[in-house]
């Protein structure tokens, strides 16, 4: 990450386990489901890590979260793609303009 951010990036920190976060994120990404503007290509391993996430709901709201903290069903997939999801479709102040480096 380091070499993104000199290399001018923006660099974003998004704390997955931060349910301030994780709430509006979730409800974004859940709206774009069923209204049918968000789509995947049956990818397994998404599906299968969407399928073992489960909603936690809670004073803060609802989001996604592992059956319990040790359980070995993964959610990473469906975690990123919720974190994706949220970045690609907040709004920017400035364009980003993209620049070519080499490592």
């Amino acid at each position: 990450m380091q070499i993104l951010d000199q290399a001018g990036f923006p660099i974003v920190e998004w704390p997955s386990t931060s349910p301030a976060r994780m709430v509006p994120a979730c409800a974004k990404f859940y709206d774009a489901v069923v209204s049918g503007k968000l789509t995947h290509d049956g990818n397994s391993l998404l599906t299968r890590h969407l399928s073992n996430a489960v909603v936690k709901t809670d004073r803060l709201g609802p989001r996604i979260v592992k059956e319990h903290r040790g359980s070995p069903r993964k959610i990473d997939a469906a975690v990123a793609s919720i974190i994706g999801f949220d970045r690609a479709t907040v709004s920017r102040d400035e364009p980003v303009v993209p620049q070519f480096f080499s490592f």
